[in-house]
């Protein structure tokens, strides 16, 4: 529920958004779609959003600047930045506050990235 939530709230923002149910088919989406951001629960199934970043910064060195943002319900998330490679992650606390999230994204998106149309 709240993955569509954020989806429309997005979508509504003027965002392009893809989303998938799961870090694995998180990937095959990274990999037929060349997205300019990646939003991702921390903890999921199949793949977390730890190994989906890993999978995605070793695939090829097209993904290796595309920054994710990680939302977690956990109180401690990693500290620093993007240990495995040169994109930028951030780690959001949830509950999400939309406002920062946006925020968060708009910021990462100035950096260079632009919104599909």
């Amino acid at each position: 529920m709240i993955r569509e939530d954020l989806v429309q709230e997005l979508h509504d923002a003027g965002h392009d958004v893809r989303f998938a149910a799961n870090g694995k088919v998180g990937l095959d989406l990274v990999n037929s779609f060349q997205p300019e951001l990646i939003l991702s629960d921390y903890l999921m199934p199949v793949m977390s959003g730890e190994e989906l970043l890993r999978s995605v910064r070793q695939e090829s060195e097209r993904f290796n600047r595309i920054p994710f943002v990680f939302l977690s319900a956990n109180t401690k998330l990693p500290a620093g930045g993007d240990e495995h490679g040169p994109g930028t992650t951030v780690y959001l606390r949830k509950p999400v506050d939309f406002d920062e999230l946006m925020t968060t994204i708009d910021s990462l998106l100035g950096q260079g990235v632009h919104i599909r149309s």
